[in-house]
């Protein structure tokens, strides 16, 4: 499909980029900024609430060759180059290569990595989010084979996000404004999701800079803070959250609940 999107325009140089990012290092952040405890329970939050267009990202570009019923509400995502899901609009473009890194005009025996870049926008609620976001990414998608049975995921990804969400101990509500980059390491996926759904290992790290608002109002800023949080992920639904190398978390990718360990 050679269907383009001017917005989209701008993600060239994101994927560009991709090839640097085998060098990239991987791992909890050390960071020595002082957070108190409730600034880094804000910072997981919003990790958790950017994970649900993340997911989604992850999920189509996983199924977006295979061939077989793909996932519920993800149909589109393996013909067209615009889908929703969950009141987020995605525009994705992908490419795919084989081994001597010369594109190809689909999937077929001789494609060994996909490249897929996205935007998405558009406002989803929780049982503890409502978001307005904007998503850019690109992820090199490796191991996409017929024979092998997990995908490598790498890659980065860009958001805003304007979240109206319940405190930690769910007794308040609260405003916040988050800018952050993410970049993603060997995210592994098996193939077949039913034998296992969850990213099996890797990470994302996550720099995040923190408006937290008196109302939800871009402009009324109440204080500012940075956090750098690390998610890691272990084959199962309740992956790792560090915040700046000190605070732990346990998240749910089912729930997005977040519970200090």
């Amino acid at each position: 499909m050679t269907t383009r999107f001017p917005r989209l325009a701008r993600l060239g140089a994101l994927a560009a980029a991709l090839a640097m990012l085998a060098g990239c290092g991987k791992g909890t952040s050390t960071n020595p900024t002082i957070l108190s405890q409730d600034q880094a329970d804000d910072a997981a939050l919003q990790v958790a609430a950017g994970l649900h267009v993340v997911g989604t990202d992850v999920s189509a570009s996983g199924s977006a060759y295979v061939t077989g019923a793909p996932q519920a509400g993800l149909q589109q995502a393996q013909f067209d180059t615009v889908f929703v899901n969950n009141g987020i609009t995605f525009e994705i473009t992908r490419t795919f290569f084989d081994a001597a890194g010369d594109s190809l005009s689909g999937y077929g025996p001789t494609a060994v990595r996909l490249l897929w870049t996205s935007r998405a926008f558009g406002t989803f609620s929780t049982d503890r989010d409502t978001a307005t976001v904007g998503h850019d990414a690109a992820l090199d998608v490796r191991n996409i084979e017929a024979g092998k049975d997990t995908l490598d995921f790498a890659g980065f990804s860009n958001d805003s996000l304007q979240n109206v969400f319940r405190s930690y101990d769910g007794t308040r509500t609260r405003y916040a404004h988050v800018v952050s980059n993410a970049t993603w390491a060997d995210v592994m996926l098996l193939k077949n999701r039913t034998l296992d759904p969850w990213p099996l290992s890797g990470t994302m790290v996550w720099t995040l800079s923190i408006d937290r608002l008196r109302s939800n109002n871009v402009g009324d800023v109440a204080s500012h803070f940075n956090a750098t949080v690390t998610v890691t992920f272990n084959g199962t639904a309740d992956p790792d959250i560090t915040v700046n190398g000190v605070w732990r978390y346990k998240l749910d990718l089912i729930t997005g609940a977040i519970v200090r360990v």
